[in-house]
């Protein structure tokens, strides 16, 4: 089509020159580490150019010659955005018409958006939204590094200030649930957000670490520590422990069992203590799995099935058996099946604000026993932003999340995260935490360019971690007791994507091409959910039709990376 740019091939069919790739690394995608440097001092997006918004690119009337020169000279000059994904290996694909159009004063400044396309046909309207939706990531982010020095209290104003455009919108439901629980999602996310940065910007405890637990009127003996322990599994039984309780109960024990043992070892105190042990929780959870399987619990098993007390921080014993008993009760209270028993749509929209809470909590569940691990409180910032956003994805019901890769963006970067390789930065969740307010706050996914370029930026930090994750999955499908299922079609489906990634592998080996490293990345999230179906979904989204769902994401990751 004319009227748009036609990127479809390459000029001549060959790459330009190593110079020019390089000189488009080094100079647009240079970046500052430090917090101050991390906001662009990119020209203000609110100001538009002097053309019709939805004019095509190769609109322009060029009759110049293009200039190699000042073609390279544009790109030297461009300062790379905050946390955007780095596609110089694409450059190629810029057409010689197109590479003349960009360098005029029109279009020039939206080079930076061209590359967040993929350099793919693109109109001014979609360049001037990516403009837009950029600055007020970056507005997000300075807002986030600002309130380093914050307290709860002020800091939980910020977040609600960010969000509070989002009050109604979060589940999009009014009409079918009753407009109080609208705002439950919302409230729960922007609490738990606040506790992580709070973890993330090391200030002092959180008061409901500090409240005394009514455990605590005990006299110190292990026959007492073990009391405690039983009851705090009853409560957790009764279905109505709120987990800030939890959380009060875990810091509880770790207080508890400081005093008690001292400076005895770990090993000591298992052998002092007739409480579970953590083999066997771990085998009560992969029991419990066989209904709900979850990634990052699986991982975690696998890891830490050969020397479980090994990694633990000194005194987080107790707390740790109690997370892993809490996580099994909460877990043998979620049948993705009970969906879709009662045909109402009243039912079903309750119950699936249901299922996306209690999937909620155990992603708070996990994010806590994670802490317990020496060295992992980063990872647990991180995981902890992602259960986040993982229950804003799966409670709202908006358009526009229908037209990205959500549903395996987010399960993929979980999965990055609670690997063994996990490399990322406290500068990488600073941008993160503020990519997911910003996607929380907006009203719809429009323009799904932008999403996909900032998971992109978040994953290319650690796609060598693919061969690890690849056989976390293997394992876990091996294992697997339900393969013989009775819908052919999704039978097939698995089959299907299995021989994807296997092709795909075979490409990676002849050509490390980045987009092949994220669509593989992708292909095995679907191979997962192909797999173990409704087994592993309460995690993952609410569809009731799983094959329209797998078919139509598989169609755009095919799209994008075409």
């Amino acid at each position: 089509e004319e009227s748009n740019l036609d990127l479809r091939g390459c000029m001549n069919n060959t790459r330009y020159s190593d110079n020019f790739q390089g000189s488009y690394s080094d100079a647009l995608f240079r970046n500052s580490s430090d917090d101050q440097a991390i906001i662009s001092n990119a020209e203000n997006t609110t100001t538009c150019v002097n053309t019709n918004a939805t004019q095509n690119i190769s609109e322009a009337n060029l009759s110049a010659e293009p200039s190699e020169k000042e073609w390279n000279n544009m790109i030297a000059k461009t300062v790379k955005y905050v946390a955007t994904a780095d596609h110089s290996e694409l450059l190629w694909r810029v057409k010689l018409e197109d590479r003349n159009k960009m360098i005029t004063e029109n279009y020039k400044t939206y080079f930076r958006e061209f590359s967040i396309t993929l350099f793919k046909k693109t109109n001014m309207k979609t360049l001037d939204k990516l403009k837009h939706m950029q600055c007020e990531y970056e507005n997000i982010l300075e807002l986030l590094i600002g309130s380093e020095t914050w307290n709860l209290p002020q800091r939980h104003g910020m977040l609600a200030n960010i969000l509070s455009d989002n009050k109604t919108n979060l589940l999009n439901c009014e009409s079918l649930i009753d407009t109080k629980e609208t705002q439950i999602p919302l409230d729960l996310i922007i609490w738990n957000m606040n506790i992580i940065l709070q973890n993330f910007f090391n200030e002092e405890k959180t008061p409901i670490s500090q409240t005394e637990s009514s455990f605590l009127n005990l006299t110190y003996s292990a026959h007492d520590l073990e009391h405690m322990f039983a009851d705090a599994i009853k409560l957790i039984e009764k279905c109505d422990t709120e987990i800030t309780e939890v959380y009060k109960i875990c810091c509880a024990f770790v207080d508890y069992e400081k005093k008690l043992f001292g400076d005895m070892s770990k090993h000591e105190i298992v052998a002092s203590l007739k409480i579970p042990t953590i083999a066997e929780t771990f085998s009560k959870l992969k029991r419990c799995m066989e209904l709900n399987k979850v990634y990052e619990i699986s991982v975690f098993i696998e890891l830490h099935t050969k020397d479980p007390i090994r990694f633990l921080k000194q005194h987080y014993l107790v707390s740790t058996v109690f997370l892993l008993n809490a996580l099994l009760i909460y877990l043998n209270e979620i049948d993705y099946r009970e969906l879709y028993v009662h045909s109402d749509k009243k039912n079903y929209m309750h119950k699936r604000s249901e299922m996306s809470k209690k999937a909620f909590y155990i992603g708070q569940l996990f994010e806590r026993l994670q802490r317990n691990i020496e060295g992992n409180d980063l990872k647990a910032d991180f995981y902890g932003v992602l259960n986040c956003f993982r229950y804003h994805f799966k409670a709202n019901t908006r358009q526009g999340n229908r037209n990205t890769l959500l549903l395996v963006q987010i399960p993929t970067l979980i999965a990055m995260v609670v690997d063994k390789s996990f490399c990322f930065t406290e500068k990488h969740f600073k941008e993160l935490a503020s990519f997911i307010l910003y996607s929380i706050k907006n009203k719809d996914c429009g323009c799904s360019e932008f999403y996909n370029d900032k998971f992109e930026y978040f994953l290319e930090k650690n796609l060598s971690s693919f061969g690890s994750i690849y056989k976390h999955v293997k394992s876990f499908v091996k294992d697997y007791k339900g393969v013989a299922r009775r819908n052919s079609k999704i039978i097939k489906m698995s089959w299907a994507f299995q021989n994807i990634l296997k092709n795909l592998s075979v490409e990676c080996e002849k050509q490390l091409n980045k987009n092949i490293q994220l669509k593989r990345l992708y292909i095995l999230q679907l191979y997962w959910i192909s797999t173990f179906q409704y087994k592993c979904l309460a995690f993952y989204a609410n569809h009731d039709n799983f094959c329209m769902m797998v078919s139509n994401i598989h169609r755009r990751i095919e799209l994008y990376y075409d």
